[in-house]
């Protein structure tokens, strides 16, 4: 979710924090792909599960990605499936700006239906402009998310799809900076960070155009209602229909 804040690009700078980071997630990467012996490159998809295929049971990869807001950021993911029907992923990201965890659990309810549930926790430190300069201030947010999955067997159209998922940001109140002016007085600068609540849902169908293309397309819809406490001029509520296509 956006914050109603005008954010910078934090500039890239190399510390023992970076170090350390990088240190950590190889050293789990290398751990994790020493005990799940059957752990392959293909373990790392984990945001797109095929709970009906069971040729990949189990796997764990990690690595390191450069962001151009956070940093140097970890990634650590993980895929469970402990049979035809069920399914777990996991994803752990680190770095010294940011903190992500994220869990899917995939089940199907028959041979033709299909659910996922997921769950997230971010935590990041970002750059926030005010009137009396910027200021770098850790902030939260968690997520939930559901979508269902109806298999189509035989047809143009392989399968249809329904979801959403609300995320709620914490707000953060800052203390009040006085400001001198010319004239003798003061002015007083009210900080604060305002967090908000995000629901949105989205549909899919997904198109076979030719023997391995498959196009998903489908409509969005998305309500930001923003907590804050003072007046704003703009970044005000937002709602709007939109739409997605991709291609696989």
């Amino acid at each position: 979710m956006r914050k109603i804040v005008n954010r910078r690009l934090a500039k890239l700078s190399v510390n023992y924090k970076v170090i350390l980071s990088l240190l950590i997630f190889y050293f789990l990467g290398e751990v994790c792909f020493a005990v799940v012996t059957d752990a392959n490159s293909r373990s790392g998809a984990v945001q797109n599960i095929e709970i009906s295929s069971p040729q990949q049971s189990k796997g764990i990869s990690s690595s390191v990605q450069q962001d151009t807001l956070l940093g140097l950021v970890g990634q650590l993911k993980s895929f469970f499936s402990w049979s035809e029907d069920k399914a777990v992923a996991l994803e752990l990201d680190g770095g010294p700006r940011v903190f992500r965890g994220n869990g899917t659990y995939g089940f199907a309810l028959d041979d033709n239906t299909r659910v996922k549930l997921t769950a997230e926790y971010l935590r990041e430190s970002l750059d926030f402009d005010f009137y009396s300069g910027d200021t770098m201030q850790w902030v939260q947010q968690g997520a939930v998310g559901a979508s269902y999955e109806y298999l189509l067997k035989g047809g143009v159209i392989k399968n249809v799809a329904v979801g959403g998922h609300y995320s709620h940001a914490q707000s953060k109140d800052l203390p009040n900076i006085m400001i001198p002016e010319s004239n003798g007085g003061y002015l007083i600068d009210q900080r604060r960070i305002a967090g908000g609540n995000d629901l949105n849902g989205n549909a899919e169908a997904a198109i076979q155009l030719w023997k391995d293309g498959v196009v998903a397309l489908g409509p969005d819809y998305d309500q930001v209602h923003y907590n804050t406490k003072y007046e704003i001029q703009d970044g005000q509520n937002a709602q709007g229909l939109g739409g997605h296509i991709r291609l696989e």
